[in-house]
């Protein structure tokens, strides 16, 4: 508190800091911590770090923000991407310690692609991986799907199911459904948002 009076903000945060690591129910070091981060924001020149500042002091003293579902910015982020780009996507949310010793191959047609490099695609699994090839199928492949470029997306940002799509019949799958359910369980959800001062 004497740092605090004195105006030595920068010292009190990095002390107070440690103190909501140690313990973040403790209600009065929060208080400090946000009184001294809103300090350091006033007097803060550059946007960026006021802003942060500004925002630590705000999850301190009501919690970080509660952000609702981003389903609406995840389509049109989505329709803006190749397929390429969206099985990407998906290859950075496997959980790899769930599918280790897997092998899996699946065929993929989009009917709203026809005539296009982008209609037919392999998505496989190996060695924890989980890679796609454009303008390609494989025989030996598990199962080959049929189905629209937009309904992936909408099964993605979880607007519907693989279950629910093949029950309307705008989804054909040929084989093995469980390789795509394999791939498809073993997806993180990775947050919305996260604290930018509490552990």
């Amino acid at each position: 508190r004497a740092a605090f009076a004195a105006g030595d903000y920068r010292w009190v945060a990095e002390l107070v800091n440690h103190l909501i690591f140690a313990d973040p129910t403790h209600s009065e070091a929060r208080a400090l911590q946000a009184d001294t981060l809103e300090q350091l924001g006033y007097q803060s020149e550059s946007s960026t770090f006021r802003n942060s500042y500004l925002t630590g002091a705000m999850e301190l003293r009501q919690g970080p923000p509660q952000l609702g579902s981003s389903q609406v910015r995840g389509r049109g982020l989505l329709v803006a991407m190749t397929i390429e780009q969206i099985f990407d996507t998906l290859a950075v949310r496997l959980i790899s310690e769930n599918v280790s010793g897997l092998s899996l191959k699946i065929n993929w047609h989009f009917t709203d692609m026809s005539g296009t490099a982008d209609e037919r695609w392999l998505l496989g699994l190996s060695h924890r991986t989980l890679y796609s090839v454009q303008g390609r199928n494989d025989e030996k492949a598990q199962a080959t799907l049929t189905m629209a470029r937009s309904t992936l997306i909408s099964i993605i940002i979880q607007e519907t199911t693989f279950l629910d799509e093949i029950g309307k019949g705008s989804i054909v799958i040929d084989g093995d459904a469980t390789a795509l359910l394999t791939i498809f369980g073993n997806l993180d959800a990775f947050p919305n948002s996260f604290n930018i001062v509490e552990p």
